[in-house]
């Protein structure tokens, strides 16, 4: 899917449906809500019903092999409600994706991988897709 930046750049997001459907007297429409790890949308549908979506990691298989490979970390399991717990080293993580994915320009050529870059964390996919992700405990 793809939602305009906060900014007003239409960039790809990767999000999970909520399963729980809500009312909203919102016009029908989509609806950027909040920042960072915690932002939604907020999906309206013409009969007044709504569902959000929250940031989720993109292509988690290969998200889940870059984080294993990496030596101390010992179990990876991404969570239906977006989020990543992670055990390094002998403590839990849990890792927040970011919605924004900037497009890379392989094709299905680059070694998934996790790097840091400036204190951000990025995850990079096989198409060389990049999404940031924040860590917390």
């Amino acid at each position: 899917m793809t939602l305009p930046t906060p900014e007003g750049d239409p960039l790809p997001i990767v999000g999970i449906f909520d399963l729980l459907f809500e009312t909203s007297d919102e016009p029908a429409g989509l609806y950027r809500q909040g920042t960072g790890p915690d932002e939604e949308v907020l999906i309206v549908y013409s009969d007044g019903t709504a569902q959000r979506m929250r940031p989720t990691i993109q292509s988690p298989d290969e998200f889940e092999s870059a984080a294993s490979a990496i030596p101390g970390v010992e179990r990876v399991e991404v969570n239906l409600d977006g989020t990543i717990e992670l055990d390094y080293q002998g403590a839990g993580l849990i890792l927040k994706p970011l919605f924004d994915v900037l497009p890379g320009m392989e094709s299905g050529s680059a070694t998934p991988e996790l790097i840091i870059e400036d204190g951000r964390f990025f995850f990079i996919n096989s198409n060389g897709d990049r999404q940031e992700f924040v860590t917390g405990t």
